[in-house]
């Protein structure tokens, strides 16, 4: 099972985000962490399990990825 982080919404005059913005990013950061527990990846004690899920300004998923494992490209 998953531990999905708390994401605090950023509030001010600053931001412009919507709250459409942050649910986008709370359900790719869950994405990004089901990639990350993809069976079958090897963890080493130097290399982690990753998972990268890339949004566009207004939230759609632009691409997705994870890393494979060590010698092997990063999510990011």
């Amino acid at each position: 099972m998953a531990v999905v982080p708390r994401v605090r919404e950023r509030t001010g005059p600053e931001t412009t985000r919507t709250m459409t913005h942050a649910a986008a990013e709370q359900d790719a950061m869950r994405r990004a962490l089901t990639l990350a527990a993809t069976p079958g990846v090897p963890m080493e004690a130097d290399t982690r399990r990753v998972g990268c899920v890339l949004l566009a300004p207004d939230g759609r998923t632009l691409a997705e990825g994870y890393h494979r494992g060590p010698g092997t490209f990063h999510a990011e």
